[in-house]
């Protein structure tokens, strides 16, 4: 279960659940979402390869020059990562999930404690969860920090039987449940 820490101090755990076809096989995943351990909101399914393809992303940013990005924790892939939302069709608590990285300033003051110092750009993601009633969380992660909250996702996914489509694979009906 990917487990973050909110900005308003709360946790949030998101832990993926099966959709299975008539046969009774995994086919994908749709994500069940908790605050402080009750029920917050549920998205999907569709949702383990749109995450699959945030890792490779994560990954690439992440081996990137430094140049490119000197802040190792600020790696991240420009723009939104994920946007997951449960299908209208599907009876339940509701709710969205998604990711964007935002760039801010932060105040660095220098080591001679004299109130000097200089601004500096942080690149961070944002994860916020909505529940069906509107009510939203914000957690502001690093690079290393969503890689592994994704990484974990996936990791429980494959754990709840989700066998990874073959490369080439049809995935409209994915990308149109879940965005």
């Amino acid at each position: 279960m990917g487990a973050l820490r909110c900005v308003d101090g709360s946790a949030l755990t998101v832990r993926p659940v099966p959709a299975l076809d008539t046969g009774g096989r995994a086919y994908e995943v749709g994500l069940e979402i908790r605050r402080d351990g009750l029920p917050f909101g549920a998205v999907g399914p569709g949702c383990a390869y749109f995450l699959g393809r945030v890792a490779e992303r994560l990954r690439a940013a992440r081996e990137a020059d430094l140049t490119a990005w000197p802040d190792p924790d600020g790696r991240l892939p420009q723009g939104p990562l994920f946007a997951f939302r449960q299908e209208g069709r599907r009876a339940g608590p509701g709710g969205e999930l998604s990711c964007e990285v935002r760039d801010s300033p932060q105040w660095v003051p220098w080591a001679d404690g004299q109130g000097r110092g200089d601004w500096r750009v942080v690149r961070r993601a944002v994860v916020e969860a909505w529940d069906g009633a509107g009510r939203g969380v914000r957690a502001v992660l690093t690079s290393a920090e969503l890689t592994e909250f994704v990484g974990t996702v996936l990791a429980e996914a494959g754990h709840a039987g989700l066998e990874p489509m073959p490369s080439g694979a049809d995935r409209t009906n994915l990308e149109t449940s879940c965005n």
